[in-house]
């Protein structure tokens, strides 16, 4: 990572916005790793399997930003998170500069982060849709489960 991306992650963890996703929630069947921050914080870090220096690092930061405005609690103590990466996207403009390199892929990319992990067949393969997909590995080995996502994984590997 160099240092202007050091710099702008720093900003973006200690955003006090960002800061709110200590206190969402992980939920039960797919975020069982304590919260939404330590949750994004792991996303990040798995991110340097496939990117380096890259703005795909900051879009993993940055994925589920949505979470701190659509996060509730659910009467069985679990967590939801209606339309999460739409609002996500909505609000990216409070973490990053509008005038950011690569702004609206990184809006692209947050909006759509969710898709990959309902693709039944694979998709056309067009650069998007594998960052999307290894976007989504990242997600899937950030998150403690429930349920065993290995074969998730291994499809979305195979798919880039």
């Amino acid at each position: 990572m160099d240092r202007s991306q050091e710099i702008l992650v720093k900003s973006i963890i200690t955003n006090p916005e960002f800061q709110k996703l200590q206190y969402i929630g992980g939920g039960k069947q797919y975020h069982q790793e304590g919260s939404a921050f330590v949750h994004s914080l792991l996303v990040f870090q798995n991110s340097f399997e496939f990117w380096q220096d890259d703005i795909m690092n900051i879009v993993a930061l940055l994925h589920d930003i949505g979470k701190i405005y659509t996060g509730r609690p659910k009467a069985n103590g679990d967590w939801e998170y209606p339309n999460h990466a739409k609002i996500g996207a909505e609000n990216l403009f409070r973490f990053l500069p509008e005038e950011t390199d690569g702004y609206d892929f990184i809006q692209f990319c947050i909006a759509n982060h969710i898709k990959p992990l309902f693709w039944k067949e694979y998709p056309s393969y067009t650069i998007r849709n594998i960052s999307l997909a290894k976007l989504a590995i990242c997600d899937l080995k950030g998150s403690i489960s429930a349920e065993s996502q290995d074969d998730k994984i291994q499809w979305l590997y195979n798919f880039i």
